[in-house]
């Protein structure tokens, strides 16, 4: 007999579903209850900057900054994209390890982004600075830099996607947002 259920996950992120489907076909296979399955995936939440939701007081903020290719990034913009809410600000920060087509594989990222999609799109480290001087992006050298302009500029009232590689520490916004 076919079993049905809903698992409900706090991991942001249709590109997890597969990652998820894994977890319970592994509890099936080993015979774990499908109720222990959900309580499992259910109540797992994050703590390593990916793929997780987090509420401050003034924003929802999706944090995705533990690691940065150009598939990962592309996806995680399109995830956001499809989120039914009006104000999304967009803050990405480098990839970096890319090597020669680093600056290429950004103006790619670049190019397929909508900007009609977001309400605002901040732009972080050398390699970003350097491909957005073609856009009206807002473009800083470092998190320390936009943090600087966040204090006169704030956001608030916006679902807030953070994606960029480790090292440029875009976890640090988390308390200005």
């Amino acid at each position: 007999k076919e079993k049905k259920s809903t698992i409900h996950s706090k991991i942001f992120g249709n590109y997890n579903f597969e990652n998820i489907l894994a977890a319970i076909c592994i509890g099936n296979y080993f015979d774990v209850e499908l109720k222990d399955i959900d309580d499992a995936i259910s109540s797992y939440e994050p703590e390593n900057n990916r793929s997780q939701l987090i509420s401050t007081d003034k924003n929802e903020i999706i944090m995705d900054a533990y690691n940065a290719n150009p598939s990962s990034m592309m996806a995680a913009i399109q995830n956001f994209t499809r989120i039914k809410t009006k104000n999304k600000t967009l803050i990405l920060g480098d990839m970096l390890e890319l090597g020669d087509v680093s600056l290429t594989e950004h103006l790619k990222i670049l190019e397929n982004i909508d900007n009609n999609e977001f309400r605002n799109i901040l732009l972080v480290g050398d390699i970003f600075l350097k491909a957005g001087k073609t856009t009206k992006y807002n473009c800083f050298k470092s998190v320390n830099e936009l943090i600087d302009y966040m204090k006169i500029a704030p956001i608030k009232s916006n679902m807030v996607l953070l994606k960029g590689s480790r090292k440029i520490q875009l976890e640090m916004l988390k308390d200005v947002l």
